[in-house]
Formats: structure tokens, C-alpha cells, sequence
């Protein structure tokens, strides 16, 4: 679930929270989060977070009480650390808060969300969306989704440990949808191959490639030769940001130069640093927006 909501969206649908029932539960959370949204200078009433937890509990799964104690117990532990705010607040003890039941779905079955999968000790229960087609209709089964080491094959998408990508949306035509799909370790420098749908390792300055996700760090894909090119240092030319470096963009002159911080004006995504995006006329990190959904804008 990490995957569509935002780093504090993740923790909701990882989950959080004695043994508190929902209300405590998210009570203490929404408590938790107080210092995180005066930090990013955001409503500290309270409101915005208790109609957030309201409206998605439901959405997310079954609650667990004691493992929603886990989470709040291991987030007051955490709360006292610097990073608390910064580092999205995952929580590993959080995951099985709003969770899967075993009477759920089986893989392959028919669902709406992943909460309607059953658990698997074999790995990551989700709700897997896929056509056969361009044209054709989109259908969502239950697949147990498992860490992929190179070669590992179907793969569905990418991880790092802690969030989830989902891959390409490319139609799986004749080849069956599997029951069990591989998520590449992108910390093992993987990726998911769209087109053999087998974990790869990223390719270096020079190889083929088909997307900017396929390159090293460092490096962009260039379509027109369809190679992994080096990406340039501010005052080069350039056709667009991919192919200027991590701290740079490339503006209307198509030369690359600094990025703003965060927090700065901005009319585009490119000027902001690359985790952040133009918000409301300014940069905003990652965190703070998943922040103003919790804590309200100010």
C-alpha cells in the first residue's frame, strides 16, 4: 500500500498504534503527529488528522489491537529521536495494524482491495490490477508479492526494504497473471524489466536500456540510441531534466542549473529537489505533503 500514499499515508496503511481500540488508537497517533505538523508549520488542532484515520480505516483492513499497541508503544519510543518527522515515520512494528485476514481471498481470487487478500507467511499479500490488452479491462486478483534476487521471474515491481513500486502497467497479454510475483531489491541495484518481466540488474553508462528506471545512479536513459547515458553537471546543455544531474534541472535557455530548496518558490516539479514537488506555488518534500493531509493546511 505504501506505494500510492505518501510516506505518512504508509504508516496509515501499514498501520500504527497498549492494546488500544481504533478510536484510542488513533487518538494517540494523531497526538504523535502534533509536533510533526507544527515542525512543517501546518494545523496542530488535530481535525484533519481524525477525518483522515475516519475516512481510510475502513479502506485499509481489518484493525489488530495488539498490534495496533505494538505501533503506538514503538512510535512513543521513536518520537523522542530527530528523525521522528523526517523519516516518515516507518515503523516496522506498524505494518500489521490495518491488515489482511487469513479468511480472505486466495491468490489468484478475485478482489477490491489487499485487504481482502488473505495473509501468506510466504511474503506480501496484495490486490494486483492488471489487462490483458491495451484496450481491455482491468481485473484485480490477490498475489503474494516476495523480495526478487536477480533472475527471479515474473517480477510485478520494485523495493527497497520499506516501500513499494509497482511496475509497469504494460498488458500481460497471453502470459497468466501469477499467483506469486517478484518485487526486485533495488538495493541489490535491481529492477523490474518491463519487457521480460524478469529482475535485471541496472544497467551501466553505454548498455541498452528502454527507461530511466533501468540506469545506474548517475546515469539517464537516452531513447534515441536507447543507452544509459551520464548525467550533466550545472552550465551544460540539455534536452530536459532527466539528463542533468541529481542538483540541477534544465530551464527554458535548456541549460542545466541549480535546484531550489524546499520551501522556495517554484512554477515546476524540476526546479524542486528531486524527492520534493511544487506545491502551491512552493517546493515541498515528500513528507510534508503526506503531512498536510494528516495535519491540514495551514
Amino acid at each position: 500500500m505504501k506505494r500510492a500514499l505518501g510516506p505518512l499515508c504508509c504508516l496509515l496503511a501499514s498501520a500504527c498504534g497498549g492494546d488500544p481500540d481504533l478510536a484510542s488508537f488513533s487518538d494517540q497517533y494523531c497526538d504523535l503527529l502534533k509536533p510533526c505538523c507544527e515542525q512543517a508549520h501546518l494545523k496542530t488542532d488535530g481535525v484533519s488528522c481524525h477525518a483522515a484515520m475516519n475516512n481510510m480505516a475502513p479502506l485499509l483492513g481489518h484493525y489488530d489491537p495488539v498490534a495496533g499497541g505494538k505501533c503506538i508503544s514503538k512510535l512513543k519510543q521513536d518520537s523522542s529521536k530527530f528523525s521522528f518527522c523526517t523519516s516518515g515515520m516507518q515503523i516496522p512494528e506498524c505494518d500489521l495494524v490495518f491488515a489482511a485476514t487469513a479468511e480472505g481471498a486466495k491468490p489468484g481470487e478475485s478482489c477490491v482491495r489487499t485487504s481482502d487478500c488473505a495473509t501468506s507467511a510466504e511474503g506480501r499479500a496484495a490486490c494486483y490490477a492488471s489487462r490483458s490488452a491495451d484496450d481491455g479491462p482491468w481485473t484485480s486478483t490477490c498475489m503474494i508479492q516476495v523480495k526478487g534476487a536477480a533472475g527471479d521471474s515474473l517480477c510485478v515491481g520494485e523495493t527497497d526494504g520499506n516501500s513499494v513500486v509497482i511496475g509497469s502497467s504494460a498488458p500481460w497479454g497471453s502470459v497468466p497473471v501469477p499467483t506469486k510475483g517478484y518485487l526486485c531489491d533495488t538495493t541489490a541495484n535491481l529492477f523490474c524489466d518491463s519487457a521480460t518481466r524478469r529482475c535485471e540488474a541496472l544497467r551501466a553508462v553505454g548498455e541498452s536500456c528502454a527507461g530511466n528506471g533501468e540506469c545506474v545512479s548517475g546515469a539517464t536513459c537516452d531513447y534515441l540510441p536507447g543507452k544509459c547515458v551520464a548525467r550533466l553537471p550545472a552550465g551544460s546543455i540539455c534536452i530536459s531534466t532527466p539528463f542533468c544531474d541529481a542538483s540541477t534541472w534544465c530551464d527554458s535557455s535548456e541549460k542545466c542549473v541549480a535546484r531550489v530548496a524546499d520551501g522556495a518558490a517554484c512554477t515546476t516539479s524540476d526546479q524542486c529537489q528531486e524527492n520534493s514537488s511544487c506545491t502551491n506555488g512552493a517546493c515541498q518534500d515528500a513528507i510534508s505533503r503526506g503531512l498536510t493531509l494528516y495535519c491540514g493546511a495551514p
